[in-house]
């Protein structure tokens, strides 16, 4: 794993939590950012990522499953 730690944090990672990227590659959006493409976790591969047995990513489950929620809300 390599982190880069500035204005953007990024983790680069060919496997984390046992997920690797071949697996998941149908649940990774893209954003573009300053015109180059970044492949990203959507909120439900993050969900899976997050997994654990910390409580603090019990409260990012909770979260992103609000989001998917809010987000099925306001389409």
């Amino acid at each position: 794993m390599v982190r880069v730690d500035d204005e953007i944090v990024v983790d680069l990672m060919s496997k984390a939590c046992g997920i690797d990227y071949a697996s998941v590659v149908k649940e990774v959006e893209y954003k573009i950012v300053e015109g180059v493409k970044i492949p990203v976790a959507n909120k439900q591969l993050l969900i899976k990522m997050k997994e654990t047995f910390r409580n603090s990513d019990k409260v990012d489950v909770d979260y992103l499953k609000y989001r998917i929620e809010a987000d099925k809300i306001n389409k």
